[in-house]
């Protein structure tokens, strides 16, 4: 009996012992075949991709776009675009994130693949160029981020050579001309080189820097442009972000190649915009120089671009081009949709009589004017 015992206990022992690992076992394998399954899957499937894709782009609008969130208004918005897009009415259990993923899952769900991503990408890239102000904001492609990459850094899309943004001559014995035709990274090295390039030539004492035609660029680059025209560590410019200012100072000195000049003349024109209407400003709230011309464009905007981490599918990469921040004016208020109004205004007749009043200099009228009517 006791021997039939011993005999049960261990073929008890095997028979627990197979079953623990049959179980595991099947585990393991129910996890491998799962997980081979979900690998098998497009990307659509994997996850809700276009909910979470356009659910991220929601959520940096919230949090990066340069006015006052509005949860309400935005989910709205986003409710407005859709229809329009499907030409459908829909409906909102909330106005926050849940209820506009909840709108969302209910339009895309009876979509194709194909379908789905067209609507999203569409959806997405309506709702940004709409916000304000219009057509500043999109969705890029990486095509469109190369492009950007190409004007902020002034390179020729033909050729691949990045081009000189500043041309500078001397145009009478004592008046020197600077154009910063963009600004790019290598915009200040450029000027200060120009600067630099008279030597030690004597009777030169008139500047006219001409910021006609210029679009703007790297923003970034105006703490260390400013500096050699009003000292290091000065307060420059702010931007407004969602209610709040913030300030940016200064980051270089004086330029002892600018100290030379007593008379100075800053050109602006209608297509000056962007990172050149705030270095204008400056200038002007600064008295560095006396702004002629005609009121700048008024595009005081502030772009960045946004990854986006929810992707589609992998055969696109979407990113944000988003206006995150408003500029200010040498008066603190908006450029955006004012401008920089000059010190002298072109469209006055008696525009260089009152440059007479500033510097008692006729030939710099007749200079200017020349200057004026080449470009």
């Amino acid at each position: 009996m006791k021997i039939e015992l011993h005999i049960l206990k261990k073929i008890l022992t095997w028979v627990l012992i197979a079953i623990v690992l049959f179980s595991f076992g099947a585990g393991a394998s129910f996890f491998y075949f799962q997980k081979q399954n979900f690998n098998s899957l497009p990307n659509e499937e994997k996850k809700n991709a276009p909910i979470d894709f356009l659910s991220e782009i929601y959520d940096n609008i919230l949090k990066e776009y340069w006015d006052i969130p509005n949860e309400a208004i935005l989910v709205n918005f986003f409710k407005q675009k859709s229809e329009s897009l499907t030409g459908n009415q829909y409906t909102l259990k909330s106005t926050d994130r849940a209820g506009l993923r909840e709108m969302l899952e209910t339009i895309i769900k009876d979509l194709k693949v194909d379908q789905k991503k067209e609507f999203s990408v569409t959806l997405a890239a309506t709702v940004l160029s709409n916000l304000a102000p219009q057509d500043r904001s999109g969705l890029y492609t990486l095509q469109d981020e190369k492009e950007l990459a190409n004007r902020v850094n002034n390179v020729n899309p033909e050729t691949g050579v990045i081009e000189p943004s500043i041309v500078s001559e001397l145009v009478r014995p004592d008046i020197f001309y600077i154009a910063i035709k963009r600004f790019s990274p290598t915009s200040f090295d450029e000027f200060q080189k120009a600067a630099n390039s008279l030597g030690d030539q004597k009777g030169i004492d008139t500047l006219i820097l001409d910021l006609r035609g210029n679009i703007g660029g790297s923003i970034d680059i105006l703490q260390y442009f400013l500096g050699p025209f009003i000292g290091i560590d000065q307060y420059a410019y702010e931007f407004l972000h969602q209610g709040e200012r913030q300030i940016f100072k200064t980051k270089t000195g004086w330029l002892p190649s600018l100290v030379r000049y007593k008379k100075m003349v800053i050109l602006v024109d209608g297509q000056s915009q962007s990172t050149v209407e705030v270095m204008a400003g400056v200038l002007k709230k600064y008295n560095v120089g006396v702004v002629v011309g005609i009121k700048t464009k008024g595009w005081g905007t502030v772009e960045k671009v946004f990854e986006i981490n929810n992707q589609i599918d992998s055969q696109e990469k979407y990113s944000m081009f988003l206006v995150h921040s408003l500029t200010l004016a040498d008066d603190n208020q908006l450029i955006e949709g004012r401008g920089i109004v000059p010190n002298i205004s072109l469209d006055d007749a008696a525009w260089q009589t009152e440059l007479f009043s500033y510097f008692h200099y006729p030939e710099l009228g007749e200079v200017i004017k020349e200057l004026w009517n080449k470009k």
